[in-house]
């Protein structure tokens, strides 16, 4: 019984590595990640989304909702970011990866407030990605809005 238990597990967890997603893909989950994070999806934080894919990560505009909605599904599907971080930090150098909590960042200012949620979930995601505190504090500093 215990065996068949342990399978069961295990045969979960393989398929689970198995399924592999595009670089693309995890980028776009950890925006909306950052985007949910204070449980109010803003129609600013969900086009900057867009933008930034289209704009930074060259993501074709037909393709941008294929893309996000298959993030999407892939998020609530998942119970935490570290797979997804890890295929970044497999792919992106540091700076890319630096580029990438500047974005984070560009998505959370969007909406006008910094909720703490979004900054702990960007905190998370730059200790993930094997950055420094002084990465998370530039970016910060770097997407924040200008004031008039």
């Amino acid at each position: 019984m215990i065996n068949k238990f342990k399978q069961w597990l295990l045969g979960d967890q393989q398929q689970a590595d198995e399924l592999v997603i595009s670089v693309e893909q995890a980028i776009c989950v950890l925006m909306i990640e950052v985007m949910m994070s204070d449980l109010e999806t803003d129609e600013r934080e969900r086009e900057r989304v867009f933008e930034l894919l289209h704009q930074q990560y060259k993501v074709e505009k037909d393709e941008l909702q294929t893309l996000y909605f298959d993030a999407l599904e892939i998020k609530q599907n998942s119970h935490d970011v570290y797979r997804f971080t890890k295929r970044i930090r497999e792919q992106f150098d540091e700076q890319q990866r630096y580029e990438m909590i500047v974005a984070l960042w560009h998505i959370a200012y969007s909406d006008g407030v910094i909720d703490p949620h979004e900054d702990f979930i960007i905190r998370k995601i730059n200790d993930l990605l094997h950055l420094h505190h002084s990465h998370f504090v530039k970016a910060k500093q770097q997407a924040k809005p200008i004031e008039d």
